[in-house]
């Protein structure tokens, strides 16, 4: 391979993130939960599950070596200047009656608002919202993630991201859904959405 495709690879690579068994594309992150247990008819696993907007996935890279590695890079480039104003910490702001976003709506079927209780365990949760197969959730840049004593914790993007300074995430069209969470005080969380007749 010559010396100008190289640096082509090179410049195309710099996008990507390299993982234990996996580049992904650093864009395409959403979160990165930390897996540890025993799936059926294999051994145990250990990694991280990297969650993006076209899906989830484990990888071996263990997860405390990844989250040393990260912390690296940033102070690495907090001292080059790369970095120059780290966000502020974000803090739980509690709400009454949560005003609902405008959206889009895609078909003439009413949207029905749906509130769902969560139970986090370990790191996060992941799994399904409803079992309608009729239904889709839109108005993903309305969906709240509410602490139990109501106050909002995480709020969705129109491609159904979940940011939140405690959990973070993705909940899909389909309903299903994967969160991770720092450290939180609670072991439940309520997610309110909308949906749809498809």
């Amino acid at each position: 391979m010559d010396k100008s495709n190289i640096v082509k690879l090179a410049k195309i690579f710099d996008k990507f993130i390299a993982l234990e068994t996996s580049f992904v594309l650093v864009e395409d992150i959403r979160a990165i939960r930390k897996v540890e247990g025993t799936v059926e008819s294999t051994k145990d696993i250990k990694g991280i599950e990297v969650i993006t907007p076209h899906g989830a996935f484990f990888d071996a890279t263990d997860f405390d070596t990844f989250k040393t590695r990260i912390g690296d890079v940033l102070e690495a480039l907090k001292e080059k200047g790369v970095i120059k104003n780290v966000p502020a910490e974000r803090k739980v702001v509690p709400v009454n009656e949560p005003e609902p976003r405008s959206g889009r709506v895609v078909t003439n079927s009413p949207v029905m608002d749906k509130e769902v209780t969560i139970t986090l365990s370990g790191n996060g949760s992941s799994g399904t919202l409803y079992d309608e197969p009729d239904y889709k959730v839109v108005n993903r840049n309305s969906i709240q993630i509410l602490s139990p004593d109501g106050s909002l914790v995480a709020t969705g993007t129109e491609g159904g991201t979940i940011m939140g300074e405690l959990i973070s995430g993705i909940i899909y069209e389909n309903g299903r859904y994967t969160l991770a969470a720092r450290t939180y005080p609670t072991d439940k969380v309520i997610v309110k959405f909308q949906v749809q007749e498809k």
